[in-house]
C-alpha cells in the first residue's frame, strides 16, 4: 500500500507543478473555470490509471520476472527520469495557455501519461481497482486545487524544480517500498 500512496503522491506533485506554473492565467477567473480546468487534468489522469490497472491485470502473472521487480524498475526510471528533467529541463519557465482548450488538452494528456506509467507499475502489486482509482484520484484532485491556490502569488521557476525534486524523491520511496511486498 505505500508503494501507492507514495506513486501517487508523486504524480499528485508534479500535477501540483503544473497547475502552480498555469494558475496566473486564472488569477481573475471565476472557481468554476479552474474546477473545470481541474476536471480535465483530473479525469485525463483516471482514465489513464484505469488503462494502466487494466493493462497491468492483463500482463499480471504471464512476465518472467516477478511483479515486484518489474514495478520497482519502473519507478527507480520514474525517479531518474525526474531527477534529471530537474537539472536540464526549460518546462520549468514555460507557460502554455491553457485557457485554450486545445493546449489544455494536450497538457492533461502529457500529465496523464505519467500516471499511467506510475499506476500500471503500482497495479503490478496490487490489484484493487477501486482503491488505486480513489488513492490516486483523491490525491491528485487536492494537489491540483492546491497548485492552482498556491501559484495565485508571483513564484519563481525554483519552486517548480523543486516540486520535480520531490517528486523524484516519493517516486524513490516508492520503488523501495516495493520491496516490502517480497516479504
Amino acid at each position: 500500500m505505500m508503494s501507492l500512496i507514495f506513486a501517487s503522491l508523486a504524480v499528485a506533485v508534479l500535477l501540483l507543478s503544473v497547475s502552480y506554473r498555469h494558475a496566473l492565467l486564472f488569477l481573475n477567473a471565476s472557481f468554476g473555470k479552474v474546477l473545470m480546468v481541474t476536471a480535465v487534468f483530473l479525469i485525463s489522469n483516471m482514465l489513464m490509471a484505469w488503462l494502466a490497472i487494466l493493462f497491468s491485470s492483463v500482463m499480471r502473472g504471464t512476465m518472467f520476472l516477478n511483479e515486484v521487480y518489474i514495478a520497482l524498475a519502473i519507478l527507480l526510471i520514474l525517479s531518474f527520469k525526474s531527477f534529471f528533467n530537474t537539472r536540464r529541463s526549460k518546462l520549468a519557465e514555460t507557460i502554455f495557455d491553457i485557457k485554450s482548450f486545445r493546449f489544455l488538452f494536450v497538457l492533461s494528456l502529457a500529465t496523464a501519461f505519467e500516471m499511467f506509467i506510475a499506476m500500471a507499475a503500482v497495479s503490478l502489486i496490487y490489484d484493487n481497482i477501486l482503491v488505486v482509482l480513489l488513492v490516486s484520484g483523491s490525491i491528485a484532485l487536492f494537489f491540483l486545487l492546491l497548485g492552482f491556490y498556491a501559484g495565485r502569488k508571483p513564484s519563481s521557476s525554483g519552486a517548480i524544480k523543486l516540486f520535480v525534486l520531490v517528486a523524484s524523491m516519493l517516486y524513490l520511496l516508492a520503488a523501495l517500498s516495493s520491496l516490502l511486498n517480497l516479504l
